[in-house]
């Protein structure tokens, strides 16, 4: 978890290229991105040259990763994680990440939380959701981890009235969760004139 600060936009584009060819060198590890990048020459000398590279819409990764196909994987060994993608387009689709890969979305998360002002000392109520498959549920406590913070997992599987009580008991200086989430406790506790800060 690193903050980059670059003194002029030449330094920012050379790491921005490095980071990107980088990534690029282990997309086209799979098979469909390996056909997709066909005739494309990698790396890429320079940030212009992204424009070389076809777009990928919203239905197409949907129907590659819907069925669990092989064709998006970096690689076939080793630990993953498969997580549920669907939650915007309606219907199941999947995402594998490897242990590295989901360490350094952990990475970010927690890079992120600190960035709003989670910190080591804060109590934290993780109000977030654990379904089947979902990301979110495991990379926000795997985050919180990280900061070092205290974690209370109150998640959003029972009724709001359950969630505010557990919240009056345990007294966090942090809430954390999706909006709809965070919105129905507030109105909640409004609406019954509780006071959780």
């Amino acid at each position: 978890m690193t903050d980059l600060h670059f003194s002029d936009k030449s330094t920012a584009e050379i790491h921005q290229l490095e980071k990107l060819n980088q990534i690029l060198g282990i997309a086209v590890q799979a098979p469909f991105y390996k056909r997709l990048y066909h005739g494309i020459e990698l790396p890429l000398k320079s940030l212009d040259d992204l424009k070389q590279l076809p777009v990928i819409d919203k239905q197409t990764l949907c129907t590659e990763g819907e069925t669990c196909k092989k064709s998006l994987y970096t690689r076939t060994t080793g630990g993953f994680y498969k997580f549920s993608t669907g939650g915007t387009s309606g219907r199941m689709s999947f995402a594998r990440y490897g242990l590295n890969e989901f360490q350094e979305v952990c990475n970010g998360s927690a890079y992120g939380l600190m960035a709003c002002g989670i910190t080591p000392g804060d109590l934290v109520a993780n109000c977030i959701r654990a379904g089947a498959f979902w990301t979110g549920f495991l990379t926000s406590y795997r985050a919180l981890e990280m900061i070092g913070c205290n974690i209370l997992p109150i998640t959003d599987n029972q009724p709001v009235e359950k969630t505010i009580e557990y919240l009056k008991i345990m007294g966090p200086n942090t809430i954390f969760g999706i909006s709809p989430t965070l919105v129905q406790i507030a109105q909640e506790a409004s609406r019954r004139g509780i006071n959780l800060y």
